[in-house]
């Protein structure tokens, strides 16, 4: 029993030949994870800038980015691992958009509870005495509020695109299985259950 994938780039369907592209499995996860950095990067910039537009006294410059970027990196950090502790680099699931859109809204949650929870234990409470009594040493609102909007969004979008174009018939391998025994059947039903969304 032999399994032949097949590599060519320009394959014949009846007339034409059509181009197929191929990624392999590691390929495709670093692609998702490259867009997911590059989704979050543009919802950190967002969030910025929407603050700066409610504030007249905030102009949007490299040095205002440098000084509260922190916030929207350990947030982008933090959905990271929330969104891969949900599941949504599998790349089965990553194949389907509706379950992709529900970790997606389960996961901006789960980082909005969060920081709201660490926002309200952090609120100013001054001791009497207190030499720093006073100073403000809660967390920023809008700019998490503004992440997290612009996050669901971008990343919406941008998986769904995924699913639906780079899961597609041009972007799939094809598999041929020889042989009709256990073997066969065995692999036919792995490559269907696990791999559903890469071969043909």
């Amino acid at each position: 029993m032999t399994i032949i994938e097949t590599s060519t780039i320009w394959e014949k369907v009846g007339a034409r030949a059509r181009l197929r592209l191929s990624l392999a499995i590691s390929e495709r996860r670093i692609l998702l994870v490259g867009g997911d950095v590059l989704m979050l990067g543009v919802a950190g910039l967002l969030a910025m800038w929407g603050w700066s537009l409610i504030r007249p006294d905030i102009r949007f410059t490299l040095e205002f980015i440098l000084r509260v970027g922190a916030w929207p990196l350990g947030l982008a950090l933090t959905w990271l691992v929330l969104a891969a502790l949900s599941g949504i680099y599998d790349l089965r699931i990553a194949a389907w958009p509706w379950s992709v859109e529900k970790r997606l809204v389960a996961t901006t949650l789960v980082l909005g509870l969060l920081y709201l929870f660490f926002f309200f234990i952090s609120a100013t409470r001054d001791a009497p005495g207190d030499p720093l009594a006073g100073v403000s040493w809660s967390l920023p609102r809008v700019i998490p509020f503004f992440f997290l909007l612009a996050t669901l969004v971008l990343m919406a979008g941008w998986r769904a695109l995924y699913a639906l174009v780079l899961t597609g018939a041009n972007f799939r391998r094809r598999a041929l299985v020889l042989g009709a025994g256990w073997s066969g059947r065995t692999i036919v039903g792995a490559l269907t259950s696990h791999l559903q969304s890469d071969y043909e």
